[in-house]
Parts: C-alpha cells; sequence; structure tokens
C-alpha cells in the first residue's frame, strides 16, 4: 500500500470528503506526481510558470518578522533539537511547553506569551508524564494535549494536520521522537532524500499552520567537530530543518551546553544547568559563562592557599593549559581580585569574594537580557491535567 493510500485510509472516517485535499497538501511532490488517480492537469495549468520575483519587488516588500514561540531561540517552522541519549531532551521539551501553556519563563529566564501547546510523546507514558510534570511544579492546565500513539510517516503528518485545523490556538508542536516518527527506511533507498523528506513534511505542517514544531532527535556516537555533522543522520535533516539546536552534556555533570542556529535565529551557544528538581536552567552566554566559572575555580585556590602562587602552579592545582591561567590571572590582576606580590606571583584580594559574585550576577542578567527578547487513527490522548490524578 502506497504512502497516499494509507493517508485515506488512516483518515477515512475523520474527515470524510478532505481526503485528497489532504493528501495534495502534504505529500512530497514525487509521490503526488506518481499518484495514478490524481487527475490530469489541464495542459494550459501546466504551462503556466510559478510566480515570479523581481529584486526590486523583493526588497520593496515589508515581510513579516519571524514569529518566536520562545523568543530568540525557537521560531516559528521545523526546529531540530538532538542530543545523546538520556541527556535530558525529553525533561527541556516538556519545561519548554509547560512554559508555553503558563505564559511563565522557558528555562527560568525567557519569557514567552502564553499558547496552547501539543506533546507527541511516542517514547513515554502517562505516568513518566505525570512524574516529570510534579517535579516541575506544573500547573492544572487544558492547554497542554500529549499523544502516546500516533501514525507514523505521511499517514501522520496528514493527521497532524487535521489536529491543528482543528485546534487553532497551538503555537508548539513536540514530536519526540523523530525515529519514532517517520517510515522506517526502505533498503536501498537514498539516505539523503529519505532523511529531508521524513523532515520536510513535517516543515510543510509548520509551515502551513505558521506554529514551531520541535523535533527530538539524536546526535552521532562520539559526535563531531561541527554541531550540524554530529546530528545523526544525513544532511537532508539539518538541511530541510529552519532551526538546529543540539545539547550536550558529560555523563555526570549538571552543566550543559546549547548551540544553536538556524535561519531566523542568531548563531548561539547558551549555559545550562540540569536539576532534578526544577529542570533546566539558563546560566548565560557560554563563553561568558565559563570564563566566570574560571574565574571563580581560580580564585578558590588562592583563597585556600597560604602562598603566593604563580600561573603553573594554579594551572597544576587545576589540571589546565598555564596559557589561559595566566592571561586571567593578568585580568583578576587588573580587577583587584588578586595582588602581585612579585614578579609572577599573586595573593588573593581581601575585596575578591564580593567582587565576583558582583561581576557573576551582571554577566548573567545581560545575557538573559540579549536571550530573552520581547516579548486519525486510534490515538491515545492525555490534556495536562483533567484531575490531579491523571
Amino acid at each position: 500500500m502506497s504512502s497516499v493510500e494509507l493517508v485515506r485510509a488512516t483518515l477515512q472516517e475523520l474527515d470524510g470528503e478532505r481526503f485528497v485535499e489532504l493528501v495534495e497538501r502534504y505529500s512530497p511532490t514525487s509521490e503526488r506526481e506518481n499518484d495514478p488517480t490524481k487527475e490530469q492537469e489541464s495542459t494550459e495549468q501546466k504551462k503556466q510558470p510559478p510566480q515570479a520575483w523581481t529584486l526590486s519587488k523583493i526588497l520593496s516588500t515589508d515581510f513579516p518578522e519571524p514569529v518566536w514561540v520562545i523568543p530568540n531561540m525557537i521560531p516559528a517552522g521545523l526546529t531540530i533539537l538532538a542530543g545523546s541519549p538520556k541527556i535530558g531532551k525529553s525533561w527541556m521539551a516538556l519545561s519548554l511547553g509547560l512554559a508555553l501553556t503558563m505564559g511563565g519563563r522557558a528555562l527560568g529566564k525567557i519569557q514567552v506569551d502564553k499558547a496552547k501547546a501539543c506533546y507527541l510523546a511516542l517514547e513515554d507514558t502517562p505516568q513518566r508524564i505525570k512524574d516529570r510534570a510534579l517535579s516541575l511544579d506544573a500547573e492544572l492546565t487544558d492547554d497542554m494535549t500529549f499523544f502516546f500513539e500516533w501514525e507514523r510517516g505521511l499517514a501522520g503528518v496528514a493527521q497532524l494536520g487535521v489536529w491543528l485545523e482543528a485546534n487553532p490556538g497551538v503555537k508548539l508542536v513536540i514530536v519526540d521522537t523523530l525515529q519514532k516518527f517517520r517510515t522506517p527506511s526502505r533498503a536501498g533507498s537514498n539516505i539523503y532524500e529519505s532523511d529531508y523528506e521524513a523532515v520536510s513534511c513535517l516543515k510543510q505542517v509548520a509551515d502551513k499552520h505558521n506554529v514551531a514544531v520541535l523535533v527530538i532527535h539524536h546526535i552521532r556516537k562520539g559526535g563531531a567537530s561541527d554541531q550540524l555533522e554530529a546530528v545523526s543522520g544525513s544532511f537532508g535533516i539539518t538541511g530541510s530543518a529552519d532551526t538546529v539546536v543540539t545539547l550536550t552534556r558529560a555523563r555526570g555533570q549538571a552543566d550543559a551546553k546549547l548551540f544553536i542556529t538556524g535561519r531566523d535565529v542568531e548563531e548561539q551557544e547558551l549555559a545550562l544547568r540540569m536539576d532534578p528538581f526544577v529542570g533546566w536552567s539558563l546560566l548565560g552566554d557560554a563563553k561568558e559563562y565559563e570564563m566566570t566559572k574560571e574565574r571563580r575555580e581560580i580564585l578558590d585556590v588562592y583563597e585556600q592557599s597560604a602562598e603566593p602562587l604563580g600561573a603553573k602552579d594554579v594551572a597544576n592545582v587545576l589540571g589546565k593549559p598555564a596559557g589561559s591561567i595566566r592571561y586571567l590571572i593578568h585580568v583578576l590582576a587588573k580587577e583587584e581580585l588578586l595582588i602581585n606580590v612579585s614578579y609572577g606571583k599573586y595573593t588573593i584580594s581581601p575585596n575578591s569574594a564580593n567582587t565576583t559574585n558582583n561581576t557573576t550576577s551582571a554577566n548573567s542578567a545581560n545575557t538573559s537580557k540579549s536571550v530573552s527578547g520581547t516579548q486519525g487513527g486510534t490515538n491515545t490522548s492525555l490534556t495536562l491535567f483533567e484531575g490531579r490524578h491523571l
């Protein structure tokens, strides 16, 4: 059975005479052209060229600004959130959805406008969602709807289109995960084309309904030097997405990095912290946070030392290169957080603790300002929450 026939069979009892329209809207072009049941276009229609744009028209047209679901982080369109297994991707997706439905602050700092959300939790259970939601102090709301079963591939895309048309207030759709949603690749198929089709169909739905579709995916084992190359699969996945977000965190560590790039979002790398009782929290720009963290580590070494120390001494204690430590020591000395008592030897300044705390708070506040901006088939569904007991 072709995917077109599957869509028709899946939606037959849901939407009556609109099957053909949905197939036309969400099917890849190549499949529509090969559909033997599709009526042939007239010769005159085929001769009509696509709409032409002159450069003058493009430059003189006022195009709308991107619609931000999570300001300066996730715009309307297709976003890939990739990370290693069990790193906290689902926790992050859930926390973003909760912040949106409650009109709160995403990642603890980014103010969002209240809207509805849909979560296709295809690898989870209602009990697991309940546990996580209660850990995140979720409030009772009917604005976040969960599905734990969903059709795959083109049938699932058409099904999502039908559901969004019936729920126009939804601004965020979370698909967790891509592997559970897409149609399994056929043996001998082109990997790039298969990946591109799997993501581009979801992008069509996102663009049609002007919503953000956040797709949870994995990164390659061992990672990669380039963040886009680290995303599992071919460039067909990252190439068809509007925004790509990668989450990296060392096992056993609370701190993590969130790399964001895309067509409408400014490329950035943010520092995060994972707390099982609070969820993900934004710490600030990754480089600034790392600098602040290293500064505190250096000052801690000096506070615990009874003798003046040089850059090599501190580097040996911290197990880091002496060059970067030497640079930061000079910076701390200029800020009068360290005192140069002899050539290359420093001691802690009495006012270092208060100054460092103020500097850390200022860096965090400045960074948060720049990030926050302004502002078919048989399904099992769950609305968060229909009652205290799910």
